[in-house]
């Protein structure tokens, strides 16, 4: 609300300064006392966006994945480690189908995984990889890659279970170390 109200007032103070250089410009032009001036006046309104839960907690959560040894991801596409999580949408607005989508800044185009934090420390030839109820990958940086959540005319709180698993994204395997990814939640509104 605060964005809408400030551009709103930038925008009257931006009208202003035009009607006032438009009544100067069209007092030389206008010598009659039935002169008028035509000024448009342009808002937006914007619904209540959905709130988003993880794991019942908060909007920023941890997922945590098992420990797992090396030797359960031997082979170049092979996963492991599944957890499950849930993201519950609140307070949406009703009569609506809300698309849930993933991003990233680190993402592999060619898997639609997340890649693992880079360093000494870190795993190497091991990604994240997300998966709906449906187990249908949730392709990282994918707008058509999407949960729908239907928002009924009752409205209501909606929710959804993933899983996220680790990835082997090498014939070599993996090697031993730490796994940190991290996705952003996008979500569209139709």
């Amino acid at each position: 609300m605060y964005s809408v109200t400030h551009s709103l007032r930038a925008f009257l103070l931006v009208a202003s300064g035009v009607l006032w250089s438009i009544s100067n410009a069209e007092a030389e032009s206008c010598s009659g006392t039935n002169c008028k001036i035509g000024v448009l006046f342009k808002g937006t309104y914007l619904e209540d966006t959905c709130d988003v839960v993880i794991n019942n907690g908060s909007s920023t959560e941890t997922v945590v994945l098992p420990t797992l040894s090396t030797a359960t991801l031997k082979s170049n596409g092979a996963e492991a480690g599944s957890v499950s999580f849930t993201i519950l949408l609140k307070g949406c607005p009703v009569k609506k189908t809300v698309s849930l989508w993933f991003a990233s800044n680190d993402a592999d185009s060619a898997t639609g995984n997340m890649v693992n934090a880079t360093g000494s420390e870190y795993s190497n030839n091991v990604q994240l990889r997300l998966r709906n109820a449906a187990g249908s990958q949730m392709i990282i940086n994918d707008r058509n890659s999407v949960q729908d959540y239907i928002i009924p005319d009752a409205g209501g709180d909606i929710s959804h279970d993933y899983q996220a698993m680790y990835y082997a994204n090498s014939a070599g395997g993996v090697t031993p170390g730490l796994v940190n990814a991290m996705a952003s939640i996008n979500l569209i509104y139709r």
